[in-house]
């Protein structure tokens, strides 16, 4: 088995809002440049950018718009150990933290219509291709003032553990981390119809009644499939199974790194 490190941040998400409209009006502008000054993210905004996307991919995988895993930690702030969300925490003080990354592919309880039953794992893959990006796009070494997104919201500030690509983006701290032009597009469809997505999923399972794709969603299919056929091609090179979490076990934490992304 192998094991997983992971981060504990602090994800706000009207934050992650805030980047996800900025994004999808800088890739509204095909002219814009993809280095110097250029449109990109500082230290906390990405590490924001990437746990929004984590728990996008692992909502996607899980099938369930409820999170399905946590960590328990005591008063302490020692971690315990993983279960699922729905124990009951044990005795003694201890509590849960929400845990995103992974996640073991899961076909939700609805479906997608014409958007086939595989679209919840198009969109984990998708978003998996888009982490991978952010992981490895330029790094400058001074922020670029013209394009910080101006804090406003503050809603939904949680304390939650994520693992996978999101973790590299916090152990490798950058002052900005350039968005090129694809990367820009990629975000503004994948995010948009995973958020989308995610709606559809929490109304479906709050009515019991199954809802037709989003026009978010349509419009979004071929460039998430694409996407997502990166992410199938190189999982099939590296084995099989990694990206979407068919072939990792969770042994140990092998890191908790404490990193509040504000």
């Amino acid at each position: 088995m192998k094991a997983l490190q992971f981060a504990r941040v602090t994800y706000q998400s009207g934050r992650a809002y805030e980047l996800r409209a900025a994004i999808a009006g800088w890739a509204a502008n095909p002219n814009l440049p993809d280095s110097g000054e250029a449109p990109g993210l500082d230290q906390g905004d990405a590490v924001q950018l990437a746990t929004h996307l984590t728990l996008l991919r692992g909502i996607c995988l899980a099938g369930t718009a409820g999170n399905p895993q946590v960590a328990w930690f005591n008063t302490l702030d020692q971690f315990v150990g993983m279960g699922f969300y729905q124990l009951v925490s044990p005795a003694g003080g201890f509590y849960k933290v929400p845990v995103y990354g992974p996640e073991h592919y899961r076909p939700p309880r609805y479906g997608s219509g014409q958007l086939g039953l595989r679209w919840s794992l198009d969109l984990a893959l998708a978003l998996e291709t888009v982490l991978r990006e952010l992981v490895d796009t330029q790094r400058g070494s001074n922020v670029v003032p013209a394009y910080q997104v101006p804090h406003g919201l503050e809603a939904g500030r949680v304390s939650i553990l994520i693992s996978g690509l999101a973790v590299r983006i916090i152990k490798n701290e950058a002052a900005w981390r350039y968005l090129w032009t694809g990367l820009r597009t990629d975000c503004a469809y994948v995010i948009s119809a995973a958020e989308a997505f995610e709606t559809r999923l929490r109304a479906m399972e709050g009515n019991g009644v199954e809802i037709p794709p989003t026009p978010v969603e349509l419009a979004a299919a071929g460039v998430v499939r694409q996407r997502a056929r990166i992410a199938r091609t190189r999982d099939a090179l590296i084995g099989g199974g990694t990206v979407a979490g068919a072939s990792i076990g969770i042994t140990l934490l092998a890191a908790i790194r404490s990193r509040a992304a504000v």
